[in-house]
């Protein structure tokens, strides 16, 4: 017999720090750098990069890449968070400090 039910998926510590970092910015639509990304986490750039690619697996994220470091005059990445995740956070970010996957993956499982 086959289990349809979807697998909860599993966020490490480091995939929260970031998620929790994206909805800080308190928007649908946020513009950071991998840099300032990482610096505000404490994560290192390329652990960003493999969370944020997780977090748009999962439907989570989607974004439009930049042009390197704003402080040099380039674009910074723009980033859009799903809009089940605006609506299951509210207008003022997350109401708990813990993440769960449970809450994000019945967010994404409501856009279907």
């Amino acid at each position: 017999m086959n289990d349809t039910t979807p697998a909860t998926p599993v966020l490490t510590e480091n995939d929260r720090k970031v998620f929790k970092h994206y909805l800080s910015f308190k928007r649908q639509s946020f513009r950071t750098s991998l840099d300032k990304t990482a610096e505000a986490t404490g994560l290192g750039k390329r652990t960003v990069q493999r969370v944020n690619n997780k977090l748009a697996h999962l439907g989570v994220l989607c974004w439009i890449s930049g042009h390197g470091s704003p402080e040099h005059g380039h674009k910074p990445n723009e980033y859009r968070l799903a809009d089940e995740i605006i609506a299951a956070t509210g207008p003022t970010g997350p109401q708990k400090d813990d993440i769960q996957p449970q809450s994000i993956s019945a967010s994404v499982q409501q856009g279907e």
